[in-house]
């Protein structure tokens, strides 16, 4: 319950105060973030929000907000929850949402896999300060 609660709380914060770094691009032109700020772990699992911001308006859709869990060890991700915005940036009004999707291995040149290694290889200090007080 303790994590069910977490993770709702972290879910609906807003983007507005995050530290987004650029992942990269895909064929389409749509650009890929992460919250370097809002990494955490638990259970040897790694929790983070990716944004992404739509080269091409798609059904009123200019963004995504996602709310991922990433398995390090076995070199894959799952989707928590996704909400698609009407506005660049995870802003203006949410127009879909999804809840958990399924674990996946990335490929090699998709920005998913780019994200997962720049998730993984955040240092322990970066993630969980106070165990290194």
């Amino acid at each position: 319950m303790k994590k069910l609660f977490f993770i709702f709380l972290i879910v609906t914060s807003s983007s507005l105060h995050a530290e987004w770094k650029f992942i990269g691009s895909d064929s389409k032109g749509d650009k890929f973030f992460f919250d370097s700020e809002r990494v955490k772990e638990i259970d040897g699992l790694r929790y983070s929000f990716e944004l992404i911001n739509y080269q091409k308006e798609n059904n009123g859709v200019l963004s995504g907000l996602a709310y991922i869990k990433t398995d390090c060890k076995r070199k894959r991700a799952k989707i928590l929850n996704l909400k698609f915005y009407s506005e660049p940036n995870g802003h203006g009004d949410i127009l879909y949402e999804a809840g958990e999707g399924v674990w996946r291995y990335a490929q090699l040149d998709d920005p998913g896999a780019t994200r997962r290694k720049k998730i993984c290889e955040l240092g322990v200090n970066k993630i969980l300060p106070s165990l290194n007080k």
